[in-house]
């Protein structure tokens, strides 16, 4: 049985700076091409942009000039400088990004755009970002609306999509549940526990299990379209980038499949365990392992663009923007890793090690630690903005959104704080400890506890 191949959920833009400024532009039936009027002026210190989208037919602005009503667009012989460029398309949140034009430079974007009122992936996007672009009318207090059991502890987060929440428990079912009702859409039984985050796609919802089983279930009732055997349990979140669909597991992997039939296209070997999920970025595909090592791996055939080896072992997942990659470790540091190179730009030391994932915003990253802290930090050098303590490890990895940041923690509450000062706006108290990650769409906050139980509160 075949998935929809177009998986057009996600929106790629892919932003190539041209060196070569002497070609001349090429009619393209597909989109549109603008060669800046020279007068004959020096063409030094001048680049080209071209910015393609997928799906096409997008508005492309540029510095707030309309240069395309449809995608993709071209600008040759354009001055070295920074673009503020802004893609819309209906269906979709509007993308707003710097593009830097630099002299003697090519540099390759991947984007992705998120379809309205959907939450398709652990973390929100494909870079692992956490950053919502949400209303910001939408701001705690919370309310509870439901609250719907789900057999015994859950350690996964939710994901959304069409209404539906969608999320796996260790009492080995994956459910579906509809937020307007709280009531149980269906339930599909596994070999094992869910440990891991789902993704969902195009009507299809993918999880792997304690296993080590990967599964395809129709969003509609549940039934299996494929699965894919690992060798080991799973328990991160798979993730999805045009066709491919990636997951790392416990032995050692990271598997490239084809989302829309489970065949494998490659599979490359790492240093150690996965227990972090696999996170997009500009060059291709991350992952960590628990051996100390992260890898950045070309998206087409596995092969490694670089390896970053670090001082303690690497759970959390990565998060991805166009400068630094973002990630702890259990040596209790933060890392900002060059995307180029994997190199070091600066580290911050905590007092306990770090399973949580970190959230970023355009200016700052905020991340929990077993020191009971979240914290934040500034992204270009580390520095510590404030943290704010809590009486539990936080595993849970942060969002942020409207101004605020939501968390978890061991001590079983749900926290909002303000992301510019640290102060706690609210809380909520469940019956045990909120491992996953929590979920802010339309005007709901979701969320997951150990005590069993989804968490719908309504604005």
């Amino acid at each position: 049985m075949f998935i929809k191949k177009s998986l057009n959920f996600l929106f790629i833009i892919s932003i190539v700076f041209f060196i070569n400024n002497n070609v001349h532009c090429a009619e393209d039936t597909a989109g549109s091409s603008f060669d800046n009027e020279t007068n004959g002026e020096s063409l030094e210190h001048k680049g080209s942009l071209m910015i393609t989208t997928d799906p096409l037919d997008a508005k492309v602005y540029v510095n707030n000039e309309l240069k395309a009503e449809k995608s993709p667009v071209e600008l040759r012989n354009i001055p070295s400088d920074t673009y503020l460029i802004k893609i819309e398309k209906d269906g979709y949140v509007t993308v707003i990004k710097k593009a830097v034009v630099i002299e003697n430079n090519t540099i390759q974007k991947n984007i992705s755009l998120i379809p309205e009122k959907t939450w398709p992936f652990y973390k929100y996007d494909n870079n692992r970002t956490s950053n919502i672009p949400i209303n910001k009318n939408i701001k705690p207090p919370f309310k509870l609306k439901f609250k719907v059991s789900c057999g015994t502890e859950i350690r996964s987060s939710p994901v959304v999509d069409r209404g539906i929440i969608y999320i796996g428990s260790n009492d080995k079912y994956f459910y579906a549940i509809e937020i307007e009702t709280g009531k149980i859409k269906w339930k599909f039984k596994a070999e094992n526990n869910f440990l891991g985050t789902a993704a969902v796609l195009d009507n299809v919802v993918y999880v792997g299990d304690e296993s080590g089983f990967l599964y395809a279930l129709s969003c509609v009732d549940g039934k299996v379209i494929w699965n894919f055997f690992t060798e080991e349990a799973i328990s991160s979140a798979p993730v999805i980038h045009r066709t491919s669909l990636y997951i790392s597991c416990f032995d050692s992997t990271l598997y490239s499949l084809d989302a829309q039939t489970g065949g494998l296209r490659w599979k490359y070997k790492t240093s150690g365990k996965m227990w972090g999920a696999p996170c997009i970025f500009d060059m291709g595909v991350l992952v960590g392992t628990i051996n100390n090592d992260m890898y950045a791996l070309r998206e087409d055939d596995g092969s490694i663009l670089w390896r970053f080896t670090g001082e303690g072992g690497i759970t959390s997942t990565p998060a991805a923007n166009d400068n630094f990659i973002f990630v702890g470790a259990q040596n209790n540091s933060v890392y900002a890793l060059d995307v180029k190179n994997g190199n070091i730009k600066w580290s911050y030391r905590t007092s306990g090690g770090i399973n949580s994932s970190p959230a970023i915003d355009s200016t700052n990253i905020y991340i929990g630690s077993d020191d009971n802290n979240l914290y934040s930090l500034t992204q270009n050098r580390g520095e510590l903005k404030w943290a704010v303590s809590t009486l539990g490890n936080i595993t849970s990895a942060p969002v942020v959104g409207g101004g605020y940041v939501y968390f978890g923690s061991w001590d079983k509450n749900l926290y909002a704080v303000e992301a510019a000062s640290g102060g706690v706006i609210w809380n909520y108290s469940t019956d045990g400890a909120i491992l996953s990650s929590p979920v802010l769409i339309s005007n709901y906050l979701i969320f997951a506890s150990t005590d069993g139980n989804v968490y719908i509160m309504e604005k």
